[in-house]
Parts: structure tokens; sequence; C-alpha cells
């Protein structure tokens, strides 16, 4: 059913300001946002605000991931992150949230108020 109906739903403003449609996209924002008027306040602020995402998309394009090793701070920062990502795993925090139930059923610890206390003090 979404399949059909999205035939009928008009395109998004922001895709057509990226695309070069900015009358189209204008009208969009107007009939929906404004009733019609071209000249709201509403729909004057989202264009400036589609205009100024467009641009920020458009300088981040020109970053490339070759600037993580580019310079030493940036070969650090990367460093820092995927081994705190890493070592943040292997101390198995994970595991013991995802079968904390499980544990603490097997130990005799079955109230749900206890199993939620402790889960909490491990989580502090």
């Amino acid at each position: 059913m979404q399949g059909v109906l999205l035939f009928f739903v008009p395109e998004s403003p922001r895709w057509l300001y990226s695309v070069g449609r900015e009358a189209e996209g204008h009208a969009i924002l107007a009939k929906y946002h404004a009733n019609g008027d071209m000249e709201d306040e509403l729909v004057l602020l989202q264009i400036a605000e589609i205009k100024a995402a467009l641009d920020v998309a458009a300088q981040a394009k020109q970053v490339s991931y070759l600037d993580f090793f580019r310079t030493k701070a940036n070969r650090k920062r990367l460093f820092l992150a995927v081994y705190v990502g890493t070592f943040v795993q292997w101390a198995g925090n994970g595991l013991i949230s995802y079968y904390l139930v499980d544990i603490l059923t097997s130990v005799g610890i079955g109230n749900s108020v206890q199993q939620d206390g402790i889960n909490g003090g491990i989580a502090v």
C-alpha cells in the first residue's frame, strides 16, 4: 500500500533544491507550511536553512578519509577512536548486560526488583 501511495507524495524540498529545482521546492514548502503563501516567513526561513545545509554538505564532501593520516594529531585521534571502542567491547559489558537476567536467575536472584537494582548498579 505504501508503495502505491508513494507515487502521490511530492518530492522533498531539500532534494529539489539540491538538484537545482528551487521553484518547485519553494512551491511545496509554501503549499504545505503556509497555505500557498510564497512569501511567508516560515517558508523563507526553511529555504534559508535548506540552502545552508546544502552548503555545509558541499564543504563536507571536500574532506577525505585520508585526512586521518595527514597529521600526527589526526593519527592519534583515529587511534583513540578505534581502540577505545575495541577495549570497551573487550571489557564484556555488552555480554554481561545481555545475559544478566539469566545469570542472576541461575544464582538464585529471581525477583525483578532486585535484578533491576543490580542492573542499575552496574550501569552506575
